[in-house]
């Protein structure tokens, strides 16, 4: 690939020859702080569109800059998604238009219902893709019963989902991610297996260290980052929760991909969350449990069969359902009371009188599947 400095891409495009440059080109987010507005007006430069952005409005509702630890090299489709993941962060949406690109704040195309119509097919091929969307699916004679068992995974003030049974179609409203994973839930409770989402992609098959000991959170960002070669946003977990003390256990050797599991159940057991928002680009944000985009975490979890789950108790994040033969689903509840006390991190509802869904870290589901299995064969 041919790399183009970042100072020549405006000039680049202003030649049509120059146009297959751009696309093949490398596009480096270098470490170190960045203006939201200014990488999206590259952004937009990339499309060929300007670019509209109150930076002295949008500076007062949030903060516009933001930290990467590892440099980034992208190509022109990933340079847009990390973007508009970055901005998404902010709770900032990049709006892409025929005539020129918008920087808008999410709840402002929530308030304005500016979605854009998307069938559940595009929602689901495109999951880098972020956007504000309307999408539906055909309703069924459970279809209530669904939607209702959707809710605790989704913030009920706006602009979270909202989705609404309306003349014989399920109706879904919110961001991409948010109704691609309302799908995959939907395809789950009706008895189908969802199709899996992309997972971080880790560079090197050899073994890194766990380091092991206490550490607080601000010092295990940096080891995250500079082990996994990743980048973790944090501006919205400073404060108290930047400071907090952890403990990683026994120091020990293992793959990239259990580093980043072991990762998970740790900061899941001091109710913190890796939230993925570019996985091509290992791009990820720390939030706590108080913060209400945590939620986000479950957007990339896989399904796992429950009499599986064991396998894979070092897999991230993961959902299941569980059919109890003997208890009902309040029993269910009622064994798990203890547990979920504990492990906050994973969210479970009640599908019908005897089913229960699960989604969270994988080690918490696994444990909480193990106690309802146990239960349940008394």
């Amino acid at each position: 690939m041919k790399h183009l400095p970042v100072t020549l891409v405006s000039i680049a495009l202003l030649a049509t020859s120059a146009l297959a440059q751009v696309r093949d080109a490398v596009f480096t987010m270098p470490a170190g702080d960045h203006q939201l507005h200014e990488l999206a007006g590259l952004s937009a430069q990339i499309r060929r569109r300007p670019l509209q952005c109150d930076v002295a409005g949008l500076s007062k509702q949030v903060g516009l800059t933001v930290t990467l630890q590892t440099e980034l090299q992208l190509d022109a489709k990933a340079h847009q998604e990390v973007v508009a993941a970055l901005l998404r962060d902010r709770g900032l949406l990049l709006v892409a238009g025929e005539r020129f690109d918008r920087v808008v704040t999410v709840r402002s195309q929530c308030d304005a219902q500016a979605s854009i119509a998307r069938t559940p097919e595009q929602v689901l091929a495109n999951p880098t893709q972020l956007e504000w969307v309307t999408t539906s699916i055909p309703a069924t004679a459970d279809s209530l019963t669904h939607i209702h068992a959707l809710r605790p995974y989704f913030r009920n003030d706006p602009p979270g989902l909202s989705v609404h049974n309306i003349n014989g179609q399920v109706e879904f409203t919110g961001m991409s991610y948010q109704v691609g994973f309302a799908l995959r839930m939907m395809q789950m409770f009706a008895g189908s297996t969802p199709a899996d989402v992309a997972q971080p992609v880790w560079h090197g098959e050899g073994q890194v260290t766990w380091p092991g000991g206490r550490m607080t959170l601000r010092t295990f960002v940096g080891v995250f980052t500079s082990t996994l070669d990743a980048n973790l946003l944090h501006a919205n977990a400073a404060g108290a929760v930047d400071h907090k003390t952890i403990d990683l256990g026994d120091a020990a050797s293992m793959t990239r991909s259990e580093w980043f599991a072991e990762a998970t159940r740790v900061l899941a057991n001091h109710d913190c969350a890796m939230v993925c928002r570019h996985p091509g680009a290992r791009l990820f944000a720390l939030r706590s449990i108080q913060d209400p985009s945590y939620r986000d975490a479950n957007v990339r979890a896989n399904y796992v069969p429950s009499h599986e789950v064991e396998q894979y108790a070092s897999a991230g994040v993961i959902m299941t359902t569980v059919d109890l033969q003997q208890l009902r689903s309040f029993d269910g509840f009622m064994v798990l009371r203890g547990a979920i006390a504990e492990n906050r991190a994973t969210t479970i509802c009640s599908l019908d009188h005897n089913t229960l869904v699960l989604c969270g870290p994988s080690h918490q589901v696994a444990h909480h599947v193990d106690l309802l299995l146990q239960a349940d064969s008394h």
